[in-house]
């Protein structure tokens, strides 16, 4: 019986899911305890990090899309491992954030 690995796999995913709705909370909390000039800048940095990750992670389905045309095997592995990843790949854009941040704190 292969039930054990679904208990593990579920369980893992919840706790992620959990953790990462944890710090979106507590990101929350931070925000409204700022300045007005603070969190407008916080929230400019976010929302432009966002863009970027959604043009980024566009472009990286193009690129998968033309490997995969290319490839010789019919498996969509890729596709799958990027999908159930995808929430975790925010966190990469987080140097990038900070550089939005640091943009937006020479211009105001």
């Amino acid at each position: 019986m292969h039930l054990r690995p679904k208990i593990i796999t579920s369980t893992i995913v919840f706790l992620a899911a959990f953790s990462i709705s944890y710090i979106a909370w507590e990101l929350r909390r931070y925000l409204t305890q700022l300045d007005e000039l603070a969190r407008r800048m916080q929230l400019e940095a976010i929302a432009w990090t966002y863009v970027t990750g959604f043009v980024l992670a566009a472009w990286f389905g193009v690129l998968l899309t033309v490997l995969a045309l290319f490839s010789h095997s019919s498996s969509h592995w890729p596709f799958k491992a990027l999908l159930l990843a995808s929430p975790f790949l925010y966190f990469l854009l987080e140097p990038i954030r900070a550089g939005w941040l640091y943009y937006l704190s020479r211009r105001y």
